[in-house]
């Protein structure tokens, strides 16, 4: 009888073992499509700008939107001949060191170079864009009054319980970090020498300083028996932020403030505005996120699995072969 029992357990766990092995292969497709809209002047916004959290974040964007001049870095400032002669270890660590550039502005529409689907050994694959499906939406949208495109994108994803999912980077529009900081502070020149550099130079190290993007943040899906969508997005926008001054002592000799007094407590802010929701959704199915500045378009595609697809090509193979 126990050894039944022993028996019926072994198998239990055999068939509980196949069907994780299973469920680990959860491939959707997923296309975003990002927006600005006006928002009526009465919306107060927060007056600390606290930026997403995207340090986790898988990035798709900036091996499409970025530069790689590590090379031409270690060419001008790194080894002389004398070095690579008497040192090469030295100069090929310098060489792997990766420096990158970004642009001033990110195009809205991202994509790969070419066509391409996930594999079984990856997290998430963007796609082309002629892999995508909103254009004739957003060719819609883009008439709307006050609408203004920011980012479209498609990737495949391998979708996972919650604790072990982990969120795409979105970010796109202007670069606010030559004249702002990511706390909203405006960044005071402290010279006229500043703005001297070189072409160059200021293309060499215009990374020293992360970007501060117009858009910025996580999109994460994770998968518990249902889809979920969670949105961390911070929308940049210029304006004025009146600072705290302290109450001035009454004095005989006091005079009453004009009107100047007012413009003083003025400076400029980049305020962040947020967009943080929750949503379960159905596959296949159009969801749209709606804040007063900002408006998300998402749809989670059911797809062929990697694996299915490995099995297609090597039966098209043979049949080929044959």
């Amino acid at each position: 009888m126990f050894r039944l029992i022993g028996v019926s357990l072994l198998l239990a766990t055999l068939g509980l073992s196949q069907n994780v092995s299973a469920s680990e292969e959860n491939w959707f497709e997923v296309e975003v499509y990002v927006f600005s809209r006006q928002a009526a002047d009465s919306e107060q916004w927060p007056e600390q700008a606290v930026p997403a959290d995207t340090r986790k974040a898988i990035d798709l964007i900036t091996p499409v939107v970025s530069t790689d001049v590590s090379g031409l870095n270690s060419a001008l400032n790194g080894c002389t001949a004398a070095d690579w002669a008497t040192r090469p270890d030295w100069c090929n660590q310098q060489m792997l060191q990766t420096s990158r550039t970004h642009p001033e502005q990110v195009p809205v529409t991202i994509g790969a170079a070419q066509e391409t689907y996930a594999s079984a050994d990856e997290a998430a694959v963007l796609l082309a864009d002629s892999q995508s499906q909103f254009q004739e939406l957003i060719s819609k949208l883009s008439r709307e009054p006050g609408v203004t495109g920011l980012l479209h994108m498609t990737w495949q994803e391998n979708m996972k319980p919650r604790r072990q999912a982990k969120p795409i980077r979105l970010y796109a529009g202007k670069d606010f970090g030559k004249n702002y900081r990511a706390d909203g502070s405006v960044i005071e020149a402290d010279n006229d020498l500043v703005q001297h550099f070189t072409y160059l130079n200021d293309f060499l190290t215009q990374d020293s300083e992360d970007p501060v993007w117009q858009l910025d943040g996580t999109l994460n899906i994770y998968l518990n028996h249902w889809l979920y969508i969670e949105t961390d997005l911070v929308l940049r926008e210029e304006g004025d932020k009146t600072l705290a001054t302290p109450e001035p002592e009454l004095t005989e000799q006091s005079v009453v403030a004009d009107d100047t007094a007012e413009e003083a407590k003025q400076v400029p802010y980049l305020y962040a505005i947020h967009m943080k929701q929750n949503r379960r959704v159905r596959s296949n199915e159009m969801h749209y996120f709606d804040h007063p500045k900002l408006g998300l378009l998402i749809q989670i595609r059911k797809m062929e699995q990697p694996s299915e697809r490995e099995v297609d090509q090597e039966s098209e193979a043979r049949d080929v072969g044959q």
